[in-house]
């Protein structure tokens, strides 16, 4: 073999090398971006609940201040 062929062939090593570099590369990509997808349906469903609580909570605490207001201004006449 000549210089040129030893030089060729060295070539067509590095590029299939690189080639399999960009599938392994894109095939990673691929699986990063189904994972992230996955995380970003956890983190809505998470944003979900907490905002059903909060408005739970909400709820409830008008219902105690309501309560807490009836049961305040029964204990004020009772101690007239």
């Amino acid at each position: 073999m000549s210089k040129t062929d030893d030089v060729m062939l060295a070539i067509g090593r590095l590029q299939g090398a690189i080639e399999e570099g960009f599938k392994n590369t894109d095939a990673n990509f691929a699986r990063i971006n189904g994972s992230l997808g996955k995380q970003d349906g956890r983190i809505r469903t998470l944003e979900t609940f907490k905002d059903q609580a909060a408005g739970k909570i909400t709820v409830i605490a008008s219902i105690f201040g309501f309560c807490a207001a009836i049961l305040g201004a029964w204990i004020t006449s009772w101690m007239r």
